[in-house]
């Protein structure tokens, strides 16, 4: 059993040395450093210190869990607190996570949960210390989305390559074909997906609100008060006049308690390199989107820094595309092949495919003057966006014909007190 422990208790390391079969694969004591020991080491568990998270309501370990999770489901964890805390325990348990040991005496319980994980978590054992008398504590059950059925699309380039311009069409197509999707603007200067609908005084301030509660460290289970909603797109951006920043927990906040079948990221070039990353991270789907200026394709392999973790699910979109007869596909790719960002790092992006968005100058112009995106009003245009869609996440995976998905929210989407 390979293990990660995250603790300041010397305790827990002498525990675990005298059981067998466990290889402390590494240690720390910081959240920051543990996300990447996670992020490149093959773990069976971690042991982790409550008390290693600050926050009161213990948001960073929640994020932390629900992000490791997305990509590495058997991870399993397990977790020391010094004293019963009702609120975070219950979060625990909502996210699955039964194996909490509370107290001081944590030798036999620590060697019982490796050998034994648990399926439930007995509230009644600890009924005498809750905070809330008389109060019935119930497991939340919220219906999410099957991975098959929901996809995370991140569009992303260092560059003003015209990422919004795909964002926004690739939406308008999957909303055209009944698919709910979750639109989110990254770009807190420009805010540039303020221009492409027709929104009203009432649906501004609205992210500026979530950063607040984000900021307040309020635990946010309900994102329907920040959310802009136009037919079957939700939408989060603000007014131009806003002041906020974009941060992991804002896009994450709004990700995990999204139930639309798309989430599509425009991920702005305004944001830090770390940042980008993490979002990207997030991501089912990664979308490339560069032009044909020479200038973009020799600097963007450079600029991107993607970590190897997001390195995966890529796709090259060449927006803005006009014909060069001595740039065929083989030169484009051949950019991002061997580079070499240092002595001892070099490597290559290997793209599922690569896209050509003809160049429309005039058509967007005249969208953005009308609020309006291009899709829908020339066929070209609209024929490359659909191959793009198409790619990224299908028609038919969806519960459109059946009305599964109403049916199923219906029964299943209900939040316990806690």
């Amino acid at each position: 059993m390979r293990l990660i422990l995250a603790t300041n208790l010397g305790l827990t390391k002498n525990i675990l040395t005298e059981v067998e079969g466990i290889e402390i694969v590494e240690e720390c004591s910081d959240l920051e450093v543990l996300k990447i020991i996670l992020e490149y080491s093959d773990v069976d568990v971690v042991i982790l210190d409550r008390y290693l998270d600050e926050t009161e309501n213990g948001y960073k370990i929640k994020t932390l869990i629900k992000n490791t999770r997305r990509v590495k489901k058997d991870v399993r964890f397990i977790i020391l607190l010094g004293e019963y805390e009702e609120n975070f325990v219950s979060a625990m348990v909502n996210l699955g996570v039964f194996d909490l040991v509370v107290g001081e005496e944590i030798t036999t319980e620590i060697n019982e949960l490796l050998n034994n994980p648990r399926i439930e978590f007995d509230f009644s054992k600890y009924s005498n210390l809750s905070t809330s008398k008389g109060k019935k504590i119930k497991e939340k059950v919220v219906y999410k989305l099957p991975k098959d059925y929901q996809k995370i699309i991140g569009i992303y380039s260092p560059y003003a390559t015209g990422k919004t311009v795909i964002a926004t069409n690739l939406a308008k197509y999957y909303v055209k074909n009944r698919i709910p999707v979750t639109l989110i603007d990254t770009d807190f200067i420009k805010k540039d997906l303020l221009y492409y609908y027709p929104l009203g005084n009432k649906d501004f301030f609205k992210l500026v609100n979530l950063y607040e509660a984000i900021k307040d460290n309020k635990d946010i289970n309900d994102i329907k008060p920040y959310t802009i909603e136009i037919d079957r797109l939700k939408l989060f951006t603000d007014h131009r006049d806003s002041k906020y920043q974009i941060s992991f927990e804002m896009v994450n906040t709004i990700v995990r308690n999204s139930d639309s079948n798309v989430i599509i990221i425009d991920i702005s070039s305004c944001l830090n390199k770390e940042l980008a990353n993490e979002i990207l991270y997030l991501c089912d789907e990664r979308v490339i989107v560069a032009d044909k200026m020479i200038s973009t394709l020799n600097g963007l392999p450079y600029k991107l820094t993607l970590k190897r973790c997001n390195r995966k699910n890529l796709s090259l979109v060449i927006n803005k595309n006009i014909e060069i007869k001595s740039l065929s596909n083989k030169e484009i790719l051949k950019c991002f092949k061997n580079i070499e960002l240092s002595e001892r790092e070099k490597y290559s992006l290997d793209f599922k495919d690569i896209f050509f968005i003809p160049n429309r100058f005039k058509l967007i112009v005249e969208g953005l003057a009308n609020r309006e995106e291009a899709y829908g009003k020339d066929p070209e245009f609209d024929e490359s966006i659909e191959k793009l869609a198409a790619s990224l996440y299908q028609i038919g995976a969806n519960f459109k014909k059946t009305g599964m998905k109403e049916i199923l929210s219906k029964i299943f989407r209900w939040k316990g007190e806690y």
